[in-house]
């Protein structure tokens, strides 16, 4: 508990600081200052907000636009664009960030705003350096550093030479790298940021590793680790651990001092509650005993990891990991083990290599759409200098060009008689087809209407009936208790199957007429997907038993999504019913949900009879044909699946299904969480 402390402390610390700086922006734009004043606060806090709240920055970001072009302050505007800019490419859409840099560099040149143009040059480099379009990354950054030199912003010019840097090395070429990182190193000594300091430390020690200069890789790393230590930045000093242990292990060939440090890394990710960054130590220290024959830890510390990189779905270090365990398993002499560890290992590689070529070629087809796009707007500009010409000619044109105008007025004059007269027919037909359409909507809704009265109408004695048929049940059981009438219990378990089934179907038939009528009500709350699941397996345990299937629930508990209870309640309950009635006895039905990302993945799984691809289409549709009798001739109405359908599109969520005749069915729903709601 007490490692946990500081973390809590911190949280409650920032959480408070959020809070407090939110009250003082409100304040601020209800005070009595100049608008300008306004609109840098909102920019400034929107930047503050970047690194770890996109919404707010976005939020604050629209604020200022809206006030600074209500003001015409255009330097307030390009900062705000440029915040949203950043916005858009963290979030991966990087040819939309283009777009909006762009902007922001029109907007600054055309107020001769030199910051504005500098941003915007930052962001487009940083936008193209991420599509692979280097050269035209490099470029930008060049014209960014040149406007931040002129106007003397030392901390901005020393991240235009780390930018630069950054595009040297991704394009190998080492030497230009460290020299515009060591150009960033000499102006981050003189401003004092110890932080920005550790980073270009780091920086040139992952470029001596490239040149294979591993002693001043180690002094560089090591002086990144020792400001990293001074400022309690822990998940650096993990990281500058681990890059140490790489250098000694991978490359220098000191297993003990390499392993020394991987501990070390280990050591600070465990305090930190990190378990994903754990792997890469973990891994590390494994791979270190195999180079020392220790197979006993290396087979430890390697299972440990690939453990870890499974639950954190880190594949890299997954796929590191299945080939030293490999390894392990062949010096141990466990060629079967070995050869599945290797199967694994192939496997994933072949995988990972697959989504590398496919971002590759995303990264083309983006940067070919771009070179479009920019050939289209030269295109614009070559047709809008012809049209100008045009226009002049026109202009200088005298009688003949009169001429030519009157008799294009008389033929337009013409095509508006005969479009007038088409406009009129047309406005007529219109008419009728609105008729038409009018008539349906009322017959449609009287449909709906009927269907609601009837399903209303026959609960009342469906269930006084039911309620008898539960007395006259138990008469007859206790009447006949000595005697093993089993004719009489088939007849009583047919009568409660269908009544059953009527009952379902009634539910159904109100939820339907209320969904059409629009009057299903829709009030999305947090849902604790583990037990509505559970509270759903209450209601199938009985049929589920007299079918003996088995029906297995796999989810955490804390899991929860955005959802309205009832529609939701309403898709387990015809989705699980689904997979009883087409599950023969012995069978197995599995309920499981995870979280992914910033949804939630449910799935119910069964092992029945499955359904024909030709039906997959339309099975979401109501159909009365399309129905299909259970294992045990249980009947649908066709109704349920397309309730499901509408009520997992009601909660913003997305539905799938596979299925394989004669091995079984899987539908999957993904549901919003609170945070992906937002």
């Amino acid at each position: 508990m007490h490692k946990f402390l500081p973390v809590l402390i911190l949280l409650v610390i920032t959480s408070f600081n959020l809070f407090a700086q939110n009250l003082e922006i409100d304040s601020l734009l209800r005070a009595n200052i100049p608008e300008k004043e306004k609109v840098d606060a909102l920019n400034q806090t929107a930047f503050q907000y970047l690194s770890y709240d996109s919404i707010n920055t976005a939020k604050y970001a629209n604020q200022a636009i809206s006030l600074a072009e209500k003001i015409k302050y255009t330097e307030g505007v390009a900062d705000a664009y440029y915040a949203i800019g950043w916005v858009t490419m963290v979030f991966g859409h990087n040819t939309e960030a283009l777009d909006i840099f762009s902007k922001v560099l029109n907007i600054s040149v055309a107020s001769t705003y030199l910051k504005g143009q500098a941003n915007a040059h930052n962001g487009l480099g940083d936008a193209n350096r991420n599509m692979g379009n280097y050269t035209e990354s490099l470029d930008h950054h060049l014209q960014a550093l040149k406007l931040r030199e002129s106007f003397g912003d030392k901390n901005r010019v020393a991240s235009s030479l780390n930018n630069i840097g950054i595009i040297y090395y991704a394009q190998k070429e080492y030497s230009k790298a460290l020299e515009y990182y060591t150009k960033g190193l000499e102006l981050r000594i003189e401003s004092g940021d110890q932080r920005q300091i550790a980073v270009s430390y780091n920086n040139i020690g992952i470029v001596y590793v490239a040149q294979q200069d591993f002693q001043k890789a180690l002094d560089y790393y090591k002086k990144c680790l020792e400001i990293n230590l001074a400022i309690g930045n822990k998940a650096d000093v993990a990281r500058n651990y681990h890059n140490i242990g790489v250098v000694y292990v991978d490359h220098i060939k000191d297993y003990n001092l390499g392993q020394e440090y991987y501990f070390k890394a280990l050591s600070v990710y465990q305090e930190l509650g990190d378990k994903g960054s754990m792997t890469y130590p973990l891994i590390g220290i494994g791979l270190a005993y195999i180079m020392t024959d220790d197979l006993i830890n290396a087979r430890k510390y390697i299972l440990e990891g690939i453990k870890l990189s499974e639950e954190a779905k880190l594949l890299s270090n997954l796929n590191e990991g299945l080939k030293g365990l490999a390894l392990i398993e062949e010096k141990a002499g466990n060629y079967k083990a070995a050869y599945l560890a290797h199967v694994r290992y192939k496997e994933l590689s072949d995988r990972l290599i697959n989504e590398e070529q496919t971002r590759e070629l995303d990264l083309k087809e983006a940067e070919f759409k771009f070179q479009i796009e920019r050939d289209s707007i030269e295109m614009e500009k070559v047709a809008i200098l012809d049209e100008l010409k045009r226009e002049r000619i026109v202009q200088y044109t005298s009688f003949g060009g009169v001429a030519i105008l009157l008799t294009l007025l008389v033929i337009l004059y013409q095509f508006y008689k005969v479009k007038k007269k088409s406009n009129l027919a047309l406005i007529a037909k219109n008419e009728e087809i609105k008729s038409h359409r009018d008539e349906l909507v009322k017959l449609n809704n009287a449909k709906t209407r009927f269907f609601s009265i009837i399903s209303h109408d026959l609960r009342s004695p469906v269930n006084t009936f039911f309620g008898m048929f539960e007395l006259i049940s138990l008469h007859l059981h206790q009447k006949y208790q000595a005697h093993d009438d089993r004719e009489l219990n088939d007849m009583i378990g047919l009568l409660k199957k269908a009544g059953n089934q009527l009952t379902t179907l009634l539910n159904n038939l109100i939820t339907w007429a209320l969904k059409e009528e629009g009057m299903m009500p829709y009030n999305p709350q947090v849902l604790n997907i583990h037990e509505c699941l559970k509270e759903n397996l209450t209601f199938i345990e009985l049929q589920a038993l007299s079918k003996h299937i088995q029906v297995e629930l796999k989810a955490d508990v804390n899991i929860t999504a955005w959802a309205d209870r009832n529609s939701f309640m309403t898709i387990l309950r015809n989705l699980t019913s689904n997979a009883l009635k087409f599950t023969p006895s012995g069978g197995t039905i599995i309920l499981s949900a995870e979280k992914i990302s910033d949804l939630v993945a449910i799935k119910i799984q069964d092992s029945g009879v499955g359904i024909p691809e030709n039906k997959l289409t339309e099975i979401f549709e109501v159909n009365e044909n399309k129905t299909t009798r259970g294992t045990e001739g249980e009947k649908g109405t066709g109704l349920g699946l397309n309730l499901v359908y509408d009520f997992v599109k009601l909660n913003k969520g997305d539905i799938s299904v596979e299925s394989t005749p004669g091995k079984g069915t899987t539908f999957a729903i993904e549901l919003p969480t609170i945070t992906s709601s937002i």
